[in-house]
């Protein structure tokens, strides 16, 4: 993340200082808790580039202001509420069940698109595992909440998908989160098949 306003810059020392936390807001109130990893000052510009790992997602409360010296605008703090989908989920086995064969479901598509995509596939595959980490495992920590938030980020990759991204992000529900994926999944595969069969009736004069 870049930040060149002069109220972000003190937010950011602040959290070097300390915990090293700072919170990532969207448009809709759905927020971010961001641990900074890295953080580097570009001199020529004055901005400051930070690498992120995001954690707990949170709801926003009340908001207070804070005036700081030689800032346009105005520090904004506020008490927020943390929630994680899992907790709910993890209390009704057979919503845990549905959502882990949605994942499988998910990851198989995913891993279909990658081989038909051919080399191009790859590249974007290995792409997204630099920028998201790797694929993660339906039975892996956190299970189908992981395999929905990796790919959720993966549409941002993909023009067709990107449009989709936040709203998937912002979701309360892996479920709900997995079936849009392979909804939107399914459609990329109709069109790689429409696509092969073009193809190939092309090729033998049909």
């Amino acid at each position: 993340i870049h930040f060149f306003e002069p109220r972000y810059k003190l937010m950011v020392q602040r959290a070097l200082a300390s915990d090293r936390q700072i919170g990532i807001l969207s448009a809709d109130g759905i927020g971010t808790l961001g641990t900074i990893n890295e953080i580097n000052e570009m001199d020529q510009t004055g901005r400051v580039v930070a690498t992120l790992t995001g954690s707990s997602r949170f709801v926003v409360g009340r908001q207070w202001a804070e005036e700081c010296e030689d800032c346009p605008h105005p520090l904004v703090h506020g008490d927020v509420t943390f929630f994680n989908e899992t907790e709910p989920e993890a209390s009704d086995p057979e919503e845990v069940l549905a959502a882990g064969v949605l994942a499988k479901d998910a990851l198989s598509r995913y891993r279909r698109l990658v081989r038909a995509a051919r080399g191009q596939g790859s590249d974007v595959h290995s792409q997204l595992q630099n920028a998201l980490g790797p694929l993660p495992s339906a039975h892996g920590p956190h299970g189908a909440y992981a395999v929905s938030m990796w790919l959720s980020g993966a549409c941002t990759a993909i023009p067709a998908c990107s449009s989709l991204t936040e709203g998937l992000l912002r979701g309360r529900s892996t479920s709900m989160r997995l079936k849009q994926i392979i909804a939107f999944q399914e459609a990329l595969e109709e069109a790689q098949l429409r696509g092969s069969s073009s193809t190939g009736g092309g090729a033998g004069g049909t």
